[in-house]
């Protein structure tokens, strides 16, 4: 059995990563700016959308932030080992219309 911190393994391709991490990171500044409130930063909310942990934000909002990371995580997949994610994230139309969403 090969080590869980392989390069190309999915954890990394989708989280792990040194930029993936920053990624990440801003992607959940934007979330918690956009909600008004805090949403703990983990591994299985961000790849999984796992809410556990996070329920106080309400139904509405639960569901408007599984999109975004949905969205967030086709992100990387479309630009895996390219350039810059989060310019695409931040004038996306998908992003506004889920902005405007969320309320």
């Amino acid at each position: 059995m090969e080590s869980p911190s392989r390069s190309d393994d999915m954890i990394n391709m989708f989280f792990a990563c040194p930029n993936l991490v920053t990624y990440w990171q801003r992607v959940m500044e934007k979330v918690n700016t956009s909600l008004g409130t805090v949403v703990d930063f983990t591994d299985a909310l961000c790849l999984l959308n796992n809410l556990k942990g996070n329920e106080r934000i309400g139904a509405k909002k639960a569901q408007w932030l599984k999109v975004v990371l949905t969205m967030a995580k086709r992100v990387l997949l479309r630009h895996w080992m390219g350039e810059v994610f989060l310019p695409i994230l931040n004038g996306s139309r998908t992003y506004q219309k889920l902005t405007l969403m969320k309320d």
